[in-house]
């Protein structure tokens, strides 16, 4: 029965085990620190997989931004800013009263009676305009009078002329540029949401791949035959396998290795009659913690080692192994 429980460390770790294996195997963690350990190393697993997947939105959280985007836009675009609704949440200041003088409406400037008015363009040139009443009788009609134009209003006066442009000088039309502007800016934004596009799409297969890794992680942990062997690495550090016939799988972790120049990686084998086989590559994190690997043994395999390669990774060993593990036989 104890050699059984042994092999329920992987399952506990994760909370798979009914209640009374829970029960049982809680009172024999008291009395075998190797067990205890072990459980610790596979938390920490645990835990590291759980980092490396991003949880989906929840289905609330697009109605939320719409909505505070509707809140947020500009304040002539709210509706009811045309009738001079104020809302609820606007600030407001207090401003004392004050007393205004009632407006007058503009008077007219006074003509002086000398003055005629000015001729309506649609009275012929040959035609002599009418004589004001305010003239007094004894002026002759044809006698010589000076006309003075009447002022005209600020309004309607006419602007001075501007200066000609610098000889040489080019009037380029503002029209053209903000034309020119606008199509800029629209090839930069499509050529943005191409992008977005792009890096959404990728990153959705990514997740999807990274989900479904994650739950062969966890079978393999979880499942009734699996087995645990754990060396240590020559350089420092423990590596761990854990390995289920059943499902044809085995996870391998680390921690505590040594840090390695960028340069330089460790590398995984599968060590078989034919000689080793690359397995991967192991992800680099803080701590000396790695992502655990995921592979697919052959029937042949006897063991795992691990050693220095290369960053890219190598088609066969080119170190001596720092860490080689027997796995259990079939």
């Amino acid at each position: 029965m104890t050699d059984e429980l042994h092999t329920l460390s992987g399952a506990y770790a994760v909370h798979a085990l009914p209640y009374a294996e829970w029960v049982l195997y809680e009172e024999h963690l008291l009395a075998c620190p190797a067990c205890w350990v072990e459980v610790r190393r596979l938390r920490e697993t645990a835990a590291r997989l759980a980092e490396a997947l991003a949880e989906p939105p929840p289905a609330a959280l697009r109605q939320r931004l719409l909505h505070a985007a509707h809140e947020l836009r500009r304040p002539e675009e709210r509706p009811g800013r045309g009738s001079g609704a104020v809302p609820d949440d606007s600030p407001t200041i207090w401003r004392p009263p004050t007393s205004r003088a009632p407006a007058t409406p503009p008077t007219a400037l006074p003509v002086p009676p000398s003055v005629p008015p000015p001729v309506p363009p649609s009275v012929p040139p040959s035609v002599p305009p009418p004589v004001p009443s305010s003239v007094p009788p004894s002026m002759p009609e044809d006698s010589p009078t000076l006309r003075i134009p009447p002022e005209q209003p600020a309004a309607f006066r006419t602007a001075p002329e501007l200066p000609a442009a610098h000889e040489g000088g080019q009037v380029l039309p503002l029209r053209r540029r903000r034309a020119r502007l606008t199509a800029g800016l629209a090839a930069v934004a499509t050529a943005a949401a191409v992008a977005l596009g792009a890096v959404a799409v990728d990153a959705r297969r990514d997740l999807s791949d990274l989900t479904a890794r994650h739950d062969e992680v966890i079978a393999v942990l979880a499942a009734p035959d699996a087995e645990t062997v754990r060396r240590p690495a020559t350089s420092g550090g423990t590596g761990t396998v854990v390995i289920s016939r059943a499902r044809g799988r085995l996870v391998f972790a680390s921690s505590g290795l040594a840090e390695l120049p960028r340069s330089k990686g460790y590398e995984l084998w599968l060590m078989g009659p034919d000689g080793p086989r690359p397995a991967g590559m192991l992800d680099r994190a803080e701590g000396g913690l790695t992502t655990p690997l995921l592979i697919t043994p052959e029937r042949g395999d006897v063991r795992v080692a691990l050693t220095v390669e290369p960053a890219a990774g190598s088609g066969r060993p080119t170190t001596r192994p720092v860490l080689l593990a027997e796995l259990p036989e079939a």
